[in-house]
């Protein structure tokens, strides 16, 4: 296995992606923290806004850290998921990021259950300053399964990441599927 590390960010220096194969760039990291917020609209009645947080502090193993709030305003009501899971990083390649992991899901509001989750991710990173997100992700409360699918079209500004795409929320049989605007930073 070719040792691997971070970019201080994509399409950084000669770099397309999140991961360098060159030992002898003065500009590699050995950790990885992102922030991202995408905000999905349904109709004019629900929308949802999500927050990330993202720590690799391996090239091959990170933590993330979620928090999902929906919102309808006829009649007004909310639900939110906490989400923490540890992912493997399996493909790290200079244009191409694929991962899994599993963890716990929380979903507060009325509900206050707590259940197992799994992902799976793949980035591509196409050159002049676009990438593609492909997430997957399945949370189990009560045997009900919450589904999460996203595919997002991102363009690159130095360290910051502009994106916009769809996003599916499956809660319980209830498929929302939802137009997504994002705000992702790479902060170290």
């Amino acid at each position: 296995m070719e040792k691997r590390h971070f970019t201080s960010h994509p399409y950084s220096q000669e770099n397309n992606g999140e991961y360098s194969q060159d030992n002898y760039d003065p500009n590699s990291k050995k950790s990885q923290i992102t922030i991202s917020n995408i905000l999905s609209i349904h109709d004019e009645n629900l929308f949802a806004n999500k927050t990330d947080i993202n720590y690799r502090f391996l090239p091959i193993l990170g933590v993330q850290a979620s928090y999902l709030q929906f919102y309808e305003d006829d009649p007004f009501d909310d639900l939110n998921m906490t989400s923490a899971l540890l992912n493997f990083y399996r493909i790290r390649e200079d244009y191409v990021t694929g991962y899994w992991g599993i963890g716990v899901t929380h979903v507060g509001s009325d509900v206050q259950l707590t259940g197992f989750a799994y992902n799976v991710g793949l980035d591509a990173f196409w050159g002049k300053q676009i990438s593609t997100e492909m997430y997957w992700k399945q949370s189990y409360l009560n045997k009900t399964p919450l589904n999460e699918l996203k595919f997002m079209l991102n363009y690159h500004i130095n360290r910051t990441v502009l994106s916009a795409g769809l996003v599916n929320h499956n809660l319980a049989g209830s498929n929302f599927a939802m137009l997504g605007a994002g705000l992702k930073v790479y902060l170290h």
